[in-house]
């Protein structure tokens, strides 16, 4: 018996997130640096999972271990205030334009559940809206609507992706189309009074699809119409489309905003982040003046912890002492984008790469830039899961749609190699 046959004994599936189902045989990993990880063989692979995503400047970077370590020997949990909630926190609020406040967690899913508690807390409405393809954590609120589907799914109504998540909150998020401006308008028109919060990923990336400015532009103008909260979810996005994350991409600057991946260099972390009047809504004292019934609970154990935001710190400073990180990582994936179209093509190979800036993503069989997730099924999804296997032969790591990060850590050669590799998996299965 392998080592993952002995794993799945005691972890279902052998794995740690049904997100990461893996097509074909997953290698075991015993250690990670730079670009690279290696198998329990020996094996090394050109890593472009990245943790799936938060691995800016990749495995191991010397300058992040030896930092971690000077903050470890401090201590690494108080459950008091300590002077790095002030550190990270003032730096975030004076990069993230909607950022007046912010308030840690340990995952994107806990920042998630407490911007949408936040927000129906202070709408005192119950209802949400999230897009179709979006994927906002683990809770129950949103995980409802994030698989790829049949191009006849029944907006709004769509059913939940779990056993377990009860009717009632099913009836209670509604799942749209995204980039579907008039649809969301029609939408809000008949539903908008009732709806606390909207949650976005400015980029789907589960399926590297893009907003477009029309579109966030519309979200905004409605929400602010029915007076519901806007909430983007920049956990993927935010530090990777530059210091502002999406809403400064777009110019459109949302009510709550939630974080992590990046923000943590690969430690856990997350954290939302909004505007003064409605995070003073989360009050741990009692007799604080609100214009509320009742205060938004939120706590956690973990949360603040000092190791987490010892590694932020030094993510954050990197990122702000040298604008040029960005520049060139951009650089490196506009030459992955630009290599893969390439071999696609001298293959004969109808194809089409997505995804922006770091974040990037193609599909076999699309001739146009996909906008929604009906735009993807007729994709040859048979043929990116044998090409996903013939690249993971040849000693490089995708998430399996194939879809990645670029790191800071890779370099032309690493680039190059990938390319190359991709030509030779194609002749193979072509």
């Amino acid at each position: 018996m392998n080592l993952h046959e002995e794993i799945k004994n005691v972890i279902p599936g052998g794995i740690d997130g049904n997100a990461k189902v893996f097509p074909g045989e997953m290698p075991i990993i015993s250690k990670a640096k730079g670009a690279y990880m290696y198998d329990t063989f020996g094996y090394e692979y050109i890593d472009y999972v990245s943790g799936y995503g938060p691995l800016l400047f990749g495995h191991s970077h010397p300058g992040f271990l030896n930092h971690l370590n000077e903050y470890m020997q401090q201590g690494i949990l108080y459950g008091f205030p300590h002077k790095l909630m002030y550190d990270v926190g003032k730096k975030i609020t004076e990069i993230i334009p909607c950022a007046e406040m912010i308030r840690f967690t340990n995952t994107g899913t806990e920042a998630t559940l407490n911007a949408l508690r936040l927000a129906k807390g202070i709408t005192q409405r119950e209802k949400i809206v999230k897009f179709y393809g979006g994927y906002h954590g683990t809770h129950d609120f949103v995980l409802i609507g994030t698989k790829k589907q049949a191009s006849d799914v029944d907006f709004p109504f769509v059913s939940a992706d779990s056993a377990g998540i009860t009717k009632g909150v099913q009836k209670d998020t509604y799942t749209l189309q995204f980039n579907d401006s008039e649809g969301f308008r029609r939408f809000m028109k008949e539903n908008g009074e009732d709806i606390a919060a909207v949650i976005v990923e400015p980029v789907l990336g589960s399926f590297g699809l893009i907003a477009d400015n029309s579109f966030m532009k519309t979200l905004r103008e409605e929400t602010e119409r029915f007076e519901s909260l806007l909430i983007f979810d920049e956990i993927i996005t935010g530090f990777r489309l530059g210091l502002g994350g999406a809403q400064e991409y777009y110019g459109i600057i949302p009510d709550i905003t939630t974080l992590g991946k990046v923000l943590g260099g690969g430690i856990p972390i997350g954290a939302f982040v909004g505007r003064k009047v409605f995070m003073e809504r989360i009050i741990p004292q009692k007799g604080h003046e609100i214009n509320s019934k009742e205060p938004v609970y939120h706590s956690g154990t973990f949360n603040s912890n000092p190791l987490s935001l010892a590694a932020a710190k030094w993510v954050l400073t990197k990122l702000i002492d040298d604008p040029n990180i960005m520049t060139t990582l951009n650089s490196k994936s506009d030459q992955l984008r630009r290599g893969f179209e390439k071999v696609m093509k001298s293959h004969g190979i109808k194809g089409i790469t997505t995804g922006m800036h770091s974040i990037f993503q193609w599909y076999f069989g699309l001739e146009t830039e996909p906008k929604t997730i009906n735009d993807i099924t007729n994709a040859n999804f048979s043929l990116l899961k044998d090409f996903h296997r013939e690249m993971v032969k040849s000693g490089v790591l995708f998430i399996g749609t194939p879809r990645g990060y670029v790191s800071s850590m890779h370099t032309d050669e690493d680039i190059k190699r990938t390319i190359n590799y991709a030509d030779l998996a194609l002749a193979k299965l072509l």
